[in-house]
Formats: C-alpha cells, structure tokens, sequence
C-alpha cells in the first residue's frame, strides 16, 4: 500500500472582505449544533421540507459550513467527505464521480441537479464536471442521496441524487472578495447583493480559475484555465407568492494530454496535447405558490445550451429545455402527497472525425413524466408509508415505470428506523444509439475496435432493497447506518461485430452496444458525529461497496472501478482568539481496474475571524 501525504498549503483567504451581517454568526471556532445539524430540512428526498433525521433515504447534507471550513475549491472535494461516494480526478478539472459503483469519468447511474434543474448531458448521460466551476460561497448546502431516486426524479436517477442548492439572494448580501494562490490553483471570485426595493433582493458574481495537475501518464502537465458569472433574484410581491430568477455563463480554456490509437507497432498508440474550448450557461425562472393553508404549487422554466470545441475529439452543440409544475398537498397534518408533470427537450449536434462521431450528427427528442407519491400515516406519529411512482415517455424506449415503497418507523424523536424498495432505470443516451469511438486496437495490430451505438438498445434497470437506522443517543453523538443490495439486469455491454471498413478507409472491428450483463452490488455506509467540546467536533464515516457482475462481452468490469473500503475523519476545532484549525483525513483501498493502490491524503486549514466583517 502507498502512502500519499498531502499538505494544501494554500492563501485560501488571500483576500477575503465580507460586508454582510449573516457572515457574523460564522466566527472561529462556532460550529453547529447536533441537533440543528440531524434537524436540518431537506428537499431532495421528497421534494418537500422534511427533517434530514426522518428522511427514508440514505442522506447526507454538506452544509455551507462544511465546505467553508473543508478548504475545498470545488464541488467534487466537496463531495469527498460523504460516505458512499466515490471521487477521483483525471485532470485539472477532470473528475469521475459516482455513488455506489461504476466510478467512471463518464459515469451515467448518478443525477446531479442544480436547484433541482437536472446537468447531466444527454449525449452520454453524465456529467460534464469541468462545466461545474460554481462559486462555493453561494451553496447553502449539497443534499446526496444514496440510492435511487427514480420516483421523484426519473431516469438518470439509477444509484443516487446529488442536489445543489444556493443560498437565496437575501443570504448573500453586501461585497465579498476572495482570491487564492497555490503551486496548482489560483483564482479568485467577487459578489455584490442588494436590494430590489422592499419586495426582494438579488446577487451578481463572477469567479476565475487557473488548474493544472501533472498526473498524466506521458508526464506533461495539464492546463485549465475557466470564467463563470451569473446572478440571482428573488422577490415576493405577496405573502402567497414568490419568485426567483438566476443563470450562469461560462467559459473554459483546456490544454491536456490524449492517448488515441494508431495502426503503428509497437505501442500501436499516440500522443498529444489537446486543446478545447467550452462556452455553456443557463437560466432559471419559478414561480412558488401558497395556493391553500394545506396546498401549495410550483412552477419552473429552466434552459441551457453548452458548446464543446476540441481539436482532436469532437465539436458538439448540446441545448436543453426543462418544464416541471409541482403540488404538495397535505389533506391532515400527517399526510403529504406531492405530485406533478414535466417536459424535457433535449437538442445536439455533433461534428467528429476518424476517432469519433455521432451517426446522426443531429437530433432532437422530447421527455414527458408525470408522479405522485403519497406519505401515509399508518400509526399517527410512529410508523409511515411513503409509496409512489412516475411514469416517463421518451423516444428511445418509450413508456418506463419506476415505482419506490418505504418504511419509517419513529418510536421516539431520537431514533428514525426506515426500508426502502426502489425500481429505477437508465435510458439509453444518444451515445448508446448513435456513438463510433475508436477505442484501441485489435490484439493482433490490423484493425482499430470501434464501439458502436446501437438503435436497440433497451433502459439499463435495478432494484435496491435498502435498510437504514439514525439515531442521537445523547446530546453530543449521532450517527447513521445504511445498508443496500441491488439487482442489476440489462447493464450494457459491447459484442463484437463482423470486421469491416469505415468511411475513411480504416480496417475496424465493431464493438456493439448491447443489454447482456447483469449483476449485484451490496455495501453500506456508517457515520458518526461527536461534539467532543462546545468548541471542537468530529465526524467520520465508513464505506463498504462489494460488487458482482457476469462481464458478459468485452466491457470493463465495474467490480475494481471503485474502492472497496472508503474512510474519512473530519476534525473541527476553535482554537480561541477567533482562531480554528480543521483537518480532513482520508483512506481510499485500492482500484484494481486502474491499478492504483490504497492511499491516505490529509487537508489541514487554519482559519482566522480578525473582524467582523474581514
């Protein structure tokens, strides 16, 4: 086992001058409550405020004062610290993120949301994480969901739900300037909130980002140099109604290292340094409703376009266009039903070349969904059914069902017992049907493998059977187990096809998509939190993933694309003096895909509140 140890010795602060009264109640060394932390509410799990304590889901919050005092400058460190997730990174802005398994770059069984506008891209179904570059001081909190989330959500929404939810405009308030420094990263950000008269507020902001790492094989170092600015308002011209509006835009300049393959011996592989440009942004209009004292609705609009130019790979257009409507409804005080419908058009263009291309190299396709789920008091106050289903219609498979029953149980305000079984699915994206990648090279040299996109293919589905218990024993610990099996059926994999020629002359050997594998994965994940001192807290948390797959065809297996065993211990501590020191430790087993061994990485932050406002 290799020992990594890594000290980020970096001017996290350089500049940081904040002239807005909430920042006041963040002084050294004040850290929140168990009981505010266990208490906190939360959306994602049923897209309604429930307490984070009576979720019946595995759930963690990464609250604003975590990621301040992390010392993370993006989104994926942040997401290091939740249990069950696994993080890895590949460039200076390049990260394979996923829950649960199936850690890939291109990871497609996970649905990240921002304000609950969906960022997966259609063409492969995951996340463009270098297009993530968000201004952390924004973020009220990171809600994750372990497991699925198909129910409310939908598709995509396979092994969890990552939601990243911004602070409203009335939180962010006055000037903050803040800028770093490092040997890897640099940059900065600005902000400026005010008012909109005596209904409302707004926020605009701007942040740089210069990256580089030195991981690539062939040992030159990558470059990524990214701009991000955008705004928010909120406004309530009623006591029954309320608005927001809020968009980004961003731009992002890459240089990095590409393997592509070659007909040569005796590496039968090539080099190069690749550039690539990304222009992308969104906007987002709701409009929330107090309809009744026990119903209320919602309405959003939210639009997004990204362009991707590269040099060597592929120029692709992407827009998006999202509408949901949205009632809660609670009958009595202990029966909520939350329904709704929504609409998503997905639009791409795609121009590739000998390595990789999109046949066609447009296309346009519309989602529809409608669900409802219904939370049932079977013993008033002690024991809940939450049941519900969604129904979606797209145009590659059709009609997909994905129904979710769960269990809480509440003896008393302390302990939370809750079982769930969920049915989620994974529709096929536009690079299932319609991708040519020249992947490698045949083992006898003559011809490139091309995976191949197939007009068959079929939604990828599990079920998970989930078991979970929180409790808060005393008035400084807490903690939470969750445990899961899921049954994989129709996973894709690639059969190869009779050799043949492509366009431009070259000897290729079809790697065709197709639903042969199947598979389980079972695991669980354990945190515990410790107010030792009023001024000093500790967290850890424990993940075990074990999993199981037929590998039928040439597909890389997921069994060793993610750790097997995952811990990590937070450390928050008041120094006195408006001083704090944190320190995050992690451990991560070894990938046996990838053949990186286990290893430790240690972050330490020492913190300093001179003023109020500095």
């Amino acid at each position: 086992m290799s020992v990594r140890l890594r000290i980020v010795v970096t001017a996290a602060s350089l500049l940081s001058v904040v002239a807005m009264p909430a920042m006041a109640q963040q002084r050294s060394g004040s850290l929140m409550s168990l009981k505010d932390l266990v208490n906190i509410e939360v959306t994602s799990v049923s897209k309604r405020a429930e307490k984070a304590s009576e979720a019946a889901a595995a759930l963690f919050v990464i609250t604003s004062e975590d990621i301040r005092r992390s010392g993370a400058t993006s989104i994926p460190e942040a997401l290091r610290m939740v249990p069950g997730v696994q993080v890895a990174r590949s460039a200076s802005t390049g990260w394979a993120v996923s829950v649960r398994g199936f850690n890939d770059q291109f990871a497609n069984k996970l649905l990240v949301l921002v304000d609950g506008r969906s960022v997966y891209s259609p063409q492969f179904s995951g996340v463009w994480w270098d297009a993530q570059s968000r201004q952390l001081d924004n973020i009220d909190r990171i809600e994750v969901i372990r497991g699925p989330g198909a129910t409310l959500w939908g598709a995509e929404a396979v092994n969890g739900v990552i939601n990243i939810i911004s602070k409203e405009a009335v939180d962010t308030q006055g000037v903050r300037l803040e800028g770093r420094y490092g040997n890897r990263e640099s940059g900065g950000s600005a902000r400026y909130g005010g008012k909109i008269g005596d209904i409302g507020h707004f926020r605009a902001h701007a942040r740089y980002d210069d990256s580089q790492t030195n991981i690539t094989q062939g040992g030159i170092d990558d470059e990524t140099v990214s701009g991000n600015a955008g705004f928010r308002a909120d406004w309530q011209p009623s006591d029954n109604n309320k608005f927001s509006v809020y968009g980004d835009f961003y731009r992002l300049e890459e240089s990095f290292e590409r393997e592509f393959p070659v007909l040569t011996p005796p590496t039968f592989s090539a080099r190069s340094l690749e550039d690539q440009n990304v222009t992308g942004g969104s906007i987002s209009a709701k409009w929330d409703k107090e309809v009744s004292p026990t119903a209320s609705s919602s309405l959003s609009f939210d639009y997004a376009q990204e362009d991707r130019d590269s040099e060597l790979f592929i120029e692709t257009k992407v827009q998006t266009v999202d509408a949901n409507y949205k009632v809660n409804w609670t009958p009595n005080p202990e029966n909520d039903i939350v329904m709704g419908v929504g609409y998503r058009l997905n639009r791409d263009e795609a121009e590739g070349g000998e390595l990789v291309d999109f046949v066609p190299d447009q296309a346009s396709d519309d989602e529809f969904n409608v669900f409802v789920q219904n939370k049932i008091p079977l013993v008033p106050k002690t024991l809940y059914l939450t049941a519900g289903a969604k129904l979606e219609y797209n145009e590659y498979t059709q009609f997909e069902f994905q129904p979710s029953a769960r269990v809480t149980y509440l003896p008393n305000q302390d302990h939370t017992f809750w079982a769930a079984v969920s049915h989620a699915r994974r529709t096929p994206s536009r690079g299932t049907l319609a991708f040519r990648f020249k992947s490698g090279v045949d083992p006898t040299g003559s011809a490139f493998l091309e995976l191949t996109g197939q007009p068959n293919i079929e939604s990828e589905r599990v079920t998970a059977y989930e078991l979970g218990y929180r409790a808060k024993p005393s008035h400084n610990v807490a903690y939470d187990i969750a445990l899961f099996y899921n049954q994989y059926k129709d996973l894709i994999t690639f059969l190869p096809g009779a050799p043949s020629v492509d366009g431009f002359g070259n000897p290729i050997i079809p790697l065709l998509f197709d639903n042969r594998d199947r598979g389980e994965s079972y695991g669980g994940e354990l945190t515990v939190a410790w107010r030792v001192h009023k001024s000093w807290k500790l967290a850890a948390a424990y993940s075990f993933l074990k999993n199981d797959y037929r590998n039928i065809g040439v597909s890389i297996s997921p069994e060793g694309s993610s750790p097997e065993h995952q811990v990590n211990v937070r450390s928050y501590m008041g120094l006195g003096n408006n001083f704090d020191f944190d320190s995050f430790l992690y451990y991560n087993d070894n990938l046996s895909d990838d053949d990186i061994d286990s290893y430790f990485r240690l972050d330490a932050r020492l913190g300093w509140h001179p003023t109020e406002y500095l």
